[in-house]
């Protein structure tokens, strides 16, 4: 799957997933820019799918990361989910998904998996829409 790669300007590159799905309509639902400590966790807010075919996003920083995209059938029971280890793009770590959604309800879930705090982290994750 193609990422761009921009400069954000602010020593550290933006690995944008909104190019890739062209003429798609993309609805955002988690997103963060905090960075994480050495094992610890971010997790969004549980989000409707919304009947959209699959969740598209985009996970990048300086240290290594899990990412799991969590989805159920209850907003308090979200039993199913993908999960994905970090590789090294262009020095960075990085995480691009697609997965099919298969419930009404998803978050969100990042761990920071290395021995050193994240100096930077960013993170979006959509649902792109049927057709």
């Amino acid at each position: 799957m193609p990422i761009t790669v921009e400069n954000w300007g602010s020593g550290y590159p933006d690995y944008s997933i909104t190019q890739i799905i062209v003429g798609a309509s993309l609805k955002a639902l988690a997103s963060t820019t905090t960075p994480l400590a050495s094992g610890e966790t971010y997790e969004s807010d549980v989000q409707g799918t919304g009947g959209a075919a699959q969740l598209v996003g985009v996970v990048a920083s300086d240290q290594t990361f899990e990412v799991r995209v969590y989805q159920g059938n209850s907003p308090t029971a979200l039993h199913y989910y993908s999960s994905f280890s970090s590789s090294t793009l262009d020095g960075n770590e990085v995480v691009a998904f697609i997965v099919d959604v298969i419930a009404p309800y998803c978050k969100l879930w990042i761990q920071n998996t290395s021995t050193s705090d994240m100096s930077w982290l960013n993170a979006a994750m959509y649902a792109k829409a049927l057709g």
